[in-house]
């Protein structure tokens, strides 16, 4: 039995990851910052990483709990920022979703696991907004892109202590009640040119095709692979 753990669990692509593993016989521990976590399979609990003396906290408090924690998902980031203008209260929300909350979850889990954690797997859930300019904020692709950053750095890092890290950047995930399902029910036509127009496989990326690669990176065929970025999205980058 293998102990996940999963923040930015209580929507999207982070629920879907946390319902998937939760099927199987692993212990899941879900996080969330604001919102309530509805798998009643898993471990929730509810904090805010952007503030690293309760991240600090909150794995003190899991390490009572739990002999190790062997793989660590992060779903954390923001994308829906309603400005296009570059304004400092933007910016450092943006950074603090995106990158800081990441950074804290993954200095925290060092820190409180440390001699617990070696062989241990981390996957940062990026965009290809860190990879490509596409229609998106420029904080939010700023910040993406940094996370991107961090992980190659980590990578190194963390390998003396045997633990791998990567990154995926997906695009145009389409989930119930997600950004693109409400732009299809607002604008169908408009939406699915865009994705014809943008999409070399004429596609959106389906939460499977994540999960795919997650169990890819955290089975014995992922031991050799740390700090690269995984891109899955129908080629969009591959676009001028």
């Amino acid at each position: 039995m293998k102990t996940y753990l999963i923040a930015g669990a209580s929507r999207g692509l982070g629920k879907f990851l946390a319902e998937s593993y939760s099927r199987l016989d692993n212990k899941v521990i879900c996080i969330s910052k604001n919102k309530k976590i509805t798998n009643k399979k898993s471990f929730n609990y509810k904090v805010d990483l952007s503030q690293y003396s309760k991240s600090i906290k909150f794995f003190r408090k899991l390490e009572k709990k739990f002999k190790k924690i062997d793989y660590l998902i992060s779903c954390v980031g923001k994308s829906n920022f309603k400005s296009r203008e570059v304004n400092f209260k933007e910016w450092q929300e943006a950074f603090n979703d995106n990158l800081f909350s990441n950074v804290n979850l993954i200095n925290s889990y060092i820190k409180i696991f440390k001699k617990k954690s070696a062989n241990s797997k981390i996957i940062l859930i990026s965009s290809i907004a860190g990879s490509k300019i596409i229609d998106a904020p420029i904080s939010y692709s700023t910040s993406k892109a940094a996370l991107n950053y961090y992980c190659k750095h980590q990578a190194k890092i963390l390998s003396k202590s045997k633990i791998k890290i990567n990154a995926i950047s997906p695009g145009n995930i389409l989930l119930e009640g997600n950004v693109w399902d409400k732009k299809i029910k607002k604008n169908k036509i408009g939406t699915l040119s865009y994705i014809k127009q943008n999409v070399p496989l004429n596609d959106f990326c389906k939460p499977e095709y994540i999960k795919g690669l997650c169990d890819y990176l955290l089975s014995s065929s992922g031991d050799f692979i740390t700090g690269s970025n995984f891109t899955i999205d129908g080629g969009q980058v591959l676009n001028g």
